[in-house]
């Protein structure tokens, strides 16, 4: 897994109650990088989600499970700053978003940040092109949504490819996945 391509906000959207929100050109399976120059004890708060509700508000909506006791996932950084230029690249952090809420007692401009897509390498063995302009998107979409979603599963069976053998190649990544997943658990991940 590494860092593959980065995108910087296409706009800056106000809230209609004042909340600040990056918008990216698109959704990834990464992390927010910035670069600020600030005064020693000013506060970013990031918060990275996907998607703004109905009523154009950010929200987690999709992603959190909610129960009295908790919240989670929460997908928020608190980066307190330093006198001087403050730099933030995460090492061990990465979630899926396209929408940043931020609170800053910074300055910032939209130049400032970033969005690093990180997935496994692969080899791209086909494309895909229409005559219809809503296909091609839907298509965009979900070469897209297949790269964010499946880092972990691809990650899961890079793990067990050597134990398994190279018949799992012959397969499609279904059926890879959904040919023993309780096993994979036990014989390999449980053991990490």
């Amino acid at each position: 897994m590494k860092e593959q391509l980065t995108y910087k906000p296409v706009r800056e959207i106000i809230t209609p109650s004042g909340k600040h929100v990056l918008e990216f050109p698109k959704m990834v399976t990464g992390y927010v990088a910035f670069k600020i120059n600030a005064k020693k004890g000013d506060t970013i708060k990031l918060q990275m989600g996907e998607m703004l509700d109905k009523n154009g508000e950010f929200s987690m909506a999709n992603i959190q499970c909610r129960n009295k006791k908790t919240i989670t996932p929460l997908q928020m950084i608190t980066y307190i700053c330093k006198d001087g230029i403050n730099e933030y690249r995460s090492k061990f952090y990465y979630g899926g978003f396209r929408y940043i809420l931020i609170e800053s007692d910074a300055k910032y401009n939209l130049e400032d940040f970033e969005s690093v897509s990180i997935h496994n390498d692969f080899d791209k063995v086909s494309t895909f092109d229409s005559s219809n302009d809503l296909i091609n998107i839907f298509f965009e979409n979900t070469y897209n949504s297949t790269i964010c979603n499946l880092l972990k599963c691809l990650l899961i069976v890079q793990l067990v490819k050597e134990q398994v053998g190279q018949v799992m190649l012959k397969f499609s990544l279904k059926q890879q996945l959904s040919l023993s997943i309780i096993q994979l658990f036990q014989e390999n991940i449980l053991k990490i």
